[in-house]
């Protein structure tokens, strides 16, 4: 699994491809156990966790579209889940789309908040640093951006069961700030720590529309 995602991801070899059936049909088998697919991690995750485990990996040029790829490229409604570079599980977009929003329901009230680190990190209370450029364990929440960010959240939870009508009223004041926190959401969320494969494909890409939607980048 760590080699599917991270070959392609530094090297630009592909390990499951036709060119090796044999290993495309273990693969596939895998993926096809239901124990499995509870547990299976995603490509980017792989390839975020990667290097603070192990020290830097060189990346090769001819490695370049498939990181384009893993890192944010098929993250957009438009994509469909046939067409990722990345083989979905589970593949009925609607369901991985009701895992997200239940998982965000969830866990609501610390999702919202962890969001909101964004903000401290920007201002320089970042509680010390780790190893993982991605993780903040002691970096603070920041209360007052709690409510735009939930706002925004509830807007994205009603964008994956449906089209919303409206757009979220925000104020421009907070506009940049509520980007950034957006960002730092789905650039952590981590599979399957917090959901299935192609639940945090649909939240990332419901993120990124309702940031182009709401004219936030």
């Amino acid at each position: 699994e760590r080699m599917a995602a991270s070959l392609p991801y530094f090297k630009g070899f592909q390990a499951r491809t036709p060119q090796y059936p044999n290993l495309l049909r273990w693969y596939e088998a895998m993926d096809g156990r239901p124990a499995y697919q509870g547990i299976k991690s995603d490509y980017y995750t792989h390839c975020q966790d990667l290097p603070p485990q192990i020290g830097p990996c060189p990346l090769l040029p001819a490695a370049a579209p498939f990181q384009a790829r893993i890192d944010g490229a098929d993250w957009a409604v438009s994509v469909s889940a046939g067409a990722c570079f990345e083989p979905m599980l589970p593949l009925c977009e609607h369901t991985a789309s009701r895992t997200a929003v239940r998982n965000l329901l969830l866990n609501h009230a610390a999702v919202a908040a962890f969001c909101t680190r964004a903000a401290s990190l920007a201002a320089g209370r970042t509680g010390g640093t780790v190893s993982a450029p991605l993780a903040d364990p002691n970096t603070p929440p920041e209360p007052s951006l709690v409510p735009v960010v939930d706002s925004a959240l509830r807007w994205i939870s009603l964008s994956l069961l449906q089209k919303p009508e409206e757009p979220l009223q925000i104020e421009r004041s907070s506009a940049k700030q509520l980007a950034a926190c957006l960002l730092y959401l789905r650039d952590r969320i981590g599979v399957p720590r917090d959901m299935t494969v192609h639940a945090a494909r649909q939240l990332r890409a419901h993120i990124n529309l309702f940031l182009d939607s709401h004219r936030l980048r």
